[in-house]
This record gives structure tokens, C-alpha cells and sequence, in this order.
């Protein structure tokens, strides 16, 4: 039997009065999904390399495939993959 992980995320900006941003229409004029989309974009083409809490290990983070952007609904879908010391993970 196959394991299925399912992870949600709400994301939510404050501004430095700690107000919750309106996130398409963020610091007055931008639109974080379309923000969010090209970040996601460019880590499917570009293995991003993060350190850990630690700053001791090296982890890198891209999608399976390019992610899934539905506009009308403001949603983006992906499958993220991750790797450890040149082992696969996937998130």
C-alpha cells in the first residue's frame, strides 16, 4: 500500500505594524500568487540550496513538474522534492 501525504498552507504577510496584507494587493500594488507562481517557476528550473536551522547541512528544494496555477481560484498546485546530501526526498 502506497503512503499519501497531503500538506496545506495558508500564507499570510504582515506588514511591520503587524496588519495582515490583502495578498493581491500586498505592499500597495503587487499580487503574491503571481509573486508565489514565478518563485516556483524558478526553483523548477534552478535546484534552490537552503541551509537547515543548523547552518551544518545543505538542502535543496525544486517541484516534480512545473506547478499548476489556477487563476480564478487563486490556487497553485505542485509536488515539491527534496534532497539531503544527494539523497531524494519528496514533499
Amino acid at each position: 500500500m502506497s503512503k499519501i501525504l497531503l500538506s496545506t498552507y495558508v500564507v499570510k504577510i504582515l506588514d511591520n505594524n503587524k496588519n495582515v496584507q490583502i495578498l493581491s494587493h500586498f505592499n500597495g500594488s503587487d499580487d503574491f500568487l503571481r509573486t508565489f507562481e514565478d518563485y516556483l517557476n524558478a526553483i523548477f528550473t534552478n535546484i534552490r540550496a537552503e541551509s537547515d536551522s543548523s547552518g551544518t547541512t545543505s538542502l535543496h528544494l525544486t517541484l516534480e513538474s512545473p506547478p499548476t496555477v489556477d487563476i480564478a481560484n487563486r490556487r497553485i498546485y505542485g509536488y515539491f522534492s527534496s534532497g539531503v546530501s544527494g539523497d531524494e526526498y519528496q514533499i
